[in-house]
């Protein structure tokens, strides 16, 4: 019975290494987003008009749709790493907020700590 309790021990320390090594790859994750996003509003700001979204497809092989929801991330948020911790969901529910208001949102709300469908709600409470 020791030895298992050892074992239990030993793995539940693992998992707790574990979630603090995906939170940092999270966060990474989305800081590269908002990078990305940075990248292709520069290069849309320099390709011909309505020619954007085969460049995307050509040059980055990235969905159009994606391409420009993480350019508007980061045409909104920049890439202030407060909002990396929020995740790449709930930064592209929070699209939709009035330009300007996403750091009273974030002062209001407990962005971090709500699924993304609370968010989602609050969100839809907000443009009410």
């Amino acid at each position: 019975m020791n030895d298992l309790t050892t074992v239990e021990q030993a793995n539940l320390s693992l998992l707790d290494t574990l979630a603090v090594e995906a939170r940092a790859y999270a966060e990474n994750m989305v800081t590269n987003m908002l990078h990305l996003g940075r990248v292709l509003s520069q290069a849309k700001a320099l390709i011909p008009h309505g020619q954007f979204e085969a460049w995307v497809a050509n040059n980055v092989g990235l969905n159009p749709d994606y391409a420009n929801k993480y350019r508007a991330c980061y045409e909104k948020y920049g890439d202030k790493p407060e909002y990396a911790k929020l995740g790449k969901s709930k930064l592209i529910k929070m699209l939709s907020l009035p330009a300007g208001t996403q750091d009273e949102f974030i002062a209001e709300h407990d962005v971090e700590g709500m699924s993304v469908r609370e968010l989602d709600e609050a969100v839809k409470e907000c443009l009410q």
